[in-house]
């Protein structure tokens, strides 16, 4: 397999930066419509509300992970070592970077 150019890196580096941005502001956002306050109303309501901060909390947590790869490859990028399979070291192919710029491993 062939080696990226400079200009396929570009790209997806600016897409990852663009990600990037894309999370932080949405964290920004979620961030200060998430408050916790005490509880009020029935049963339900709390369980409701209860059912809502889980799910909050584990796309957060998704978030984060996500956010943590899209730093791993801007740093791989800035190292000269993106766009090579973790386990064979061999080229990923474009097109995969390009579906998922966070992959840090080929197809095989």
């Amino acid at each position: 397999m062939k080696k990226l150019t400079s200009l396929q890196i570009k790209s997806l580096k600016n897409k990852l930066q663009e990600e990037k941005m894309k999370f932080l502001i949405l964290k920004k956002v979620t961030s200060e419509n998430f408050i916790l306050d005490e509880k009020k109303g029935d049963e339900v309501d709390n369980a409701n509300e209860e059912y809502y901060r889980t799910e909050v909390l584990r796309f957060r947590n998704r978030d984060a992970l996500y956010l943590k790869k899209i730093e791993k490859a801007l740093l791989k990028i800035q190292q000269d070592e993106y766009g090579f399979c973790y386990y064979c070291s061999e080229s990923i192919k474009y097109e995969r970077l390009l579906a998922r710029p966070t992959a840090d491993c080929c197809i095989r």
